[in-house]
């Protein structure tokens, strides 16, 4: 389940990312982490065509063009981690260390079925 309203504060680090999300309470739930790359780029669809559609009246609130860290870590080097900028779609690395995105946040099994969209506010 997508926390429906995802971070806009500062951009930060990787680390600073994933301290966001397993201090996340959204509605008096807890359980939430970073997501997989693959379950980031499953929006894409949703919000690439039309950020302020799929915030105006879909099921998001506050998505920033600016970049959100993932979960998933650079195969051949541990200090890089994805992220997915939403203004243009693609999908970078870098270093975790480096106060370039944001954090949207999960919940649930951290496995990915790429179909779930449900939201939390």
């Amino acid at each position: 389940m997508w926390d429906g309203s995802p971070d806009t504060n500062t951009q930060g680090s990787w680390q600073n990312a994933i301290s966001h999300c397993t201090t996340r309470t959204v509605g008096g739930v807890k359980g939430f982490h970073l997501p997989l790359i693959e379950q980031l780029t499953s929006l894409l669809p949703l919000l690439t065509t039309d950020l302020n559609s799929a915030t105006g009246d879909g099921p998001f609130s506050n998505v920033q063009s600016a970049g959100y860290w993932s979960a998933t870590s650079g195969a051949n080097s541990p200090t890089l981690a994805w992220f997915v900028p939403f203004r243009n779609g693609f999908v970078g690395i870098s270093d975790k260390g480096d106060a370039i995105s944001l954090a949207w946040c999960v919940r649930g099994d951290q496995s990915f079925d790429g179909n779930t969209h449900e939201t939390l506010h």
